[in-house]
């Protein structure tokens, strides 16, 4: 279905993008993803398919480019790699009991890597 989204969208036709080499992209960006209850390639999948319904489907295709419309969908693909599954509330009382020096250094929460 991954393929199928990128080759539908039209952009791998437009970057003449060959089939085998998206394909192993796809296989390495999927082996980076956690098996975890919700943060999953299977995640991926649905905001990968959420994100070209939105874009094929609307207006929007209208006002990208194809590289913007590439670097959405690649994007969508990537948005979670290496998620470790931990919800924030788990992120503020690791870093707070661990390492409170952290809430107020000038970075997001999220980005620290325990």
């Amino acid at each position: 279905m991954v393929y199928d989204i990128f080759s539908d969208s039209g952009v791998l036709d437009f970057f003449k993008i060959e089939e085998r080499k998206i394909m192993a992209f796809i296989a390495a960006v999927c082996s980076h993803y956690h098996k975890n209850p919700y943060h999953n390639f299977c995640h991926v999948v649905y905001v990968l398919h959420t994100t070209y319904m939105m874009l094929m489907r609307s207006q929007v295709s209208k006002s990208l480019n194809r590289v913007d419309q590439l670097v959405l969908l690649i994007a969508a693909l990537c948005h979670d790699v290496d998620h470790d599954g931990k919800n924030m509330s788990c992120i503020v009382m690791t870093v707070v009991r661990v390492q409170p020096m952290l809430c107020y250094a000038m970075m997001s929460i999220l980005m620290v890597r325990l």
